[in-house]
């Protein structure tokens, strides 16, 4: 089951007794005139959130957890996973007409090193950034699919791989598989060798922490979940990270039905001319019992598991 909690801010959320030690603070201070304003403005006037958002900084993550982030890129996917142990692994770079989202929010959690990035597959909407990601961080491992591209964001992003001879480059394939820890990331797709799209080579990632799976599923679509319903892959997920941004091209009802998720993610950008997420993948979801939280609607997602439970917390509250 995924529990969704308010937020404060940007990821802040207050627990009952540090709110008993900032009423205390905000008494003590009331009482020594503190809050005493040129003009007249009495203590009673300040803001309660500006309070807040002081005493709760935006960094205050739990340790010792499995943490995912959506990023809020807009109408692409960059997602960062942060290991109980610490390490991390990102999945997609977010968009090349803004190649310091995902960046910035790196740094902005204090992520100096990648154990693993992986690229699901070429398309600039999911490896905007990956070049500057590959230049302005220690990135240890890559994992892309073994397809080429023509565009100058995949191109500067292998000038980046070939200038660094320190990354191990590897090919994403059904079959491999990394561990960090207890958290074990499975490649289940692509399967073949050869596609007629690009968004059927996406790396399709099954993400296992003791009860909890995630399955993320970068722009594969209906051809690929249907390889994947015959794999004999064992499908059921408790979160997934929606294929293709939650067009009808994917998230088919059979497929649905096998992930049954308590929560779906969904990276989209707000009033996206390719209408995504379309209305039929919202009723599937529905059908299924899904909740569904949208990055054009909640702004950067996090989930925070445990390994029994798994907490929903965002950005913007809808």
């Amino acid at each position: 089951m995924c529990m969704k909690t308010k937020k404060l801010g940007r990821g802040a959320k207050i627990s009952l007794p540090l709110l008993f030690l900032l009423l205390a603070a905000l008494l003590v201070a009331a009482l020594s005139g503190v809050f005493g304003a040129p003009g007249g403005e009495s203590a009673g006037e300040a803001s309660s959130d500006a309070a807040v958002s002081e005493a709760l900084p935006a960094a205050a993550d739990p340790e010792g957890v499995l943490i995912l982030w959506a990023i809020d890129v807009g109408q692409g996917d960059g997602l960062l996973l942060r290991m109980p142990t610490g390490e991390h692994v990102l999945v997609d770079s977010g968009v090349n007409t803004d190649k310091n989202a995902v960046p910035d929010f790196l740094r902005e959690k204090g992520v100096e090193e990648i154990e693993y990035a992986v690229f699901t597959h070429p398309h600039a909407d999911h490896i905007g950034a990956a070049a500057e990601v590959v230049r302005g961080f220690r990135v240890k491992n890559v994992y892309m699919p073994d397809v080429a591209h023509t565009s100058k964001t995949y191109l500067d992003l292998l000038d980046a791989l070939e200038a660094d001879e320190s990354v191990s480059v590897r090919r994403a394939v059904a079959g491999e598989s990394f561990s960090i820890g207890e958290v074990t990331f499975d490649i289940l797709s692509p399967i073949e060798d050869k596609y007629s799209d690009l968004n059927l080579y996406s790396a399709v990632l099954r993400v296992t922490y003791r009860e909890k799976r995630f399955l993320l599923m970068g722009d594969a679509e209906q051809p690929n979940e249907t390889a994947l319903l015959a794999s004999g892959e064992s499908l059921r997920a408790d979160l997934l990270k929606v294929g293709h941004h939650g067009s009808s091209t994917s998230s088919s009802a059979d497929f649905l039905r096998a992930v049954r998720p308590d929560c779906a993610l969904i990276s989209c950008g707000e009033g996206n001319s390719y209408g995504h997420p379309e209305q039929v993948v919202l009723d599937r979801l529905e059908a299924i019992g899904a909740a569904v939280y949208r990055t054009d609607r909640d702004g950067t997602i996090r989930a925070v598991c445990d390994g029994k439970t798994i907490e929903i917390t965002t950005e913007r509250t809808s």
